[in-house]
């Protein structure tokens, strides 16, 4: 494919996403304005998930799929469609879901799309700002269609950093301690509650750097490009290249100074990596990831909470009720076959052949059971 084709392909998708991101967005503020109606958890019983974050993310994939039928998707509520095209949407509907169930402005719509070459177009929309975020590799970053560019700031005294914490309670208390040890170096933390803003918000200026870790591909795809574009530096907590375990986003001349910050006041009790090793099947709880034959797994939050649940006894037999309580928790009064849904979608992603199940298998009459 030739420089002006590629540059025309960018240029059609960036159109597409910032139509699926504003209306999507606009439909739902205009929803949660009306009042909420289902509110459901997933990870934990702090990790949020509305009937407008599906509502959303159905929107956008059932549009994509209308117009470029070749491409493949990954959702965070669920969508997942492998195709032939080379380009690949990776969507999060509703980044800040805690912030939009109790109707604060910091949640919004992250669509990015990449290629072979990687990240290709990004675009963040924040409803309740009227602020669309965007950019397109090579082409710089925009705000309402307004060059954006990152601070210069270069004392780290001075700076102003967001960061995000976990779902679990436990690794939240690790980190409040990690920064505890270097707050006063720094001129105060931020903490908004949605990734893709976070990092917007340091390509536009707002802030000066941000980091976090154990977030998901859906969290990052779209608003990492936009930062990287507006002359921010990228990568891990040491530096090295990112990835939605690890990301520090920074004002380029306090990048070092901000990764030796973090890096010295991680303890190992900061990073526990125990595994859970059931044949080729790879499990991190303390990562939120998952590996089949040494690759990862896209799961949903949902999914891989099933998977941990089953793990944690392995070869015994959960019936759907038990997992239902433990997933959703006691108050939930849906039909218990949603488990079998999750289930259904998790099979297919961690079996090598869905359809004759080694690890993930049906006790009939009885429930589930994870086996080596």
């Amino acid at each position: 494919m030739s420089a002006q084709s590629d540059s025309q392909l960018a240029q059609e998708l960036l159109v597409i996403c910032k139509e699926l991101a504003q209306t999507g967005g606009k439909n739902a503020l205009a929803g949660r304005l009306a009042g909420l109606k289902q509110v459901e958890t997933k990870t934990t019983s702090t990790d949020m998930v509305t009937e407008f974050d599906r509502a959303t993310e159905k929107y956008i994939v059932d549009a994509i799929r209308s117009r470029r039928p070749s491409d493949s998707i990954i959702g965070e509520e669920g969508a997942s469609y492998s195709g032939t095209s080379g380009v690949t949407w990776c969507i999060d509907p509703i980044d800040g879901t805690t912030n939009f169930l109790y109707a604060l402005p910091s949640w919004g719509v992250s669509i990015g799309v990449s290629d072979s070459h990687g990240p290709l177009v990004g675009v963040v929309f924040i409803p309740a700002l009227n602020e669309t975020f965007s950019a397109i590799r090579g082409q710089g970053a925009f705000l309402n269609d307004k060059v954006i560019s990152c601070n210069e700031t270069t004392d780290i005294s001075k700076a102003l950093v967001g960061t995000g914490f976990s779902y679990s309670a436990e690794q939240r208390t690790i980190q409040s301690q990690r920064i505890a040890k270097f707050i006063h170096k720094i001129r105060d933390i931020r903490r908004f509650g949605a990734a893709s803003i976070d990092i917007c918000f340091v390509a536009c200026g707002r802030l000066d750097a941000y980091f976090e870790e154990n977030l998901h591909e859906w969290d990052i795809a779209a608003a990492e490009l936009i930062a990287i574009e507006s002359g921010a530096k990228s990568g891990n907590f040491s530096g090295d290249k990112s990835s939605p375990k690890e990301i520090l986003i920074a004002c380029p001349k306090i990048f070092d100074q901000l990764s030796e910050f973090i890096t010295s006041s991680s303890s190992p009790a900061n990073s526990p990596h125990e595994k859970l090793n059931i044949g080729n099947l790879e499990i991190i709880p303390s990562e939120g990831r998952a590996l089949l034959d040494n690759a990862e797994v896209q799961l949903t939050k949902t999914e891989f909470l099933l998977l941990c649940e089953l793990a944690t006894n392995i070869n015994s037999v959960f019936s759907r009720e038990e997992l239902r309580e433990r997933v959703w928790g006691s108050e939930y009064v849906g039909d218990d076959r949603l488990v079998d849904v999750h289930i259904r979608r998790l099979r297919t992603k961690i079996e090598t052949d869905a359809a004759n199940p080694k690890h993930l298998v049906t006790v009939r009459g009885l429930g589930y059971r994870l086996q080596p």
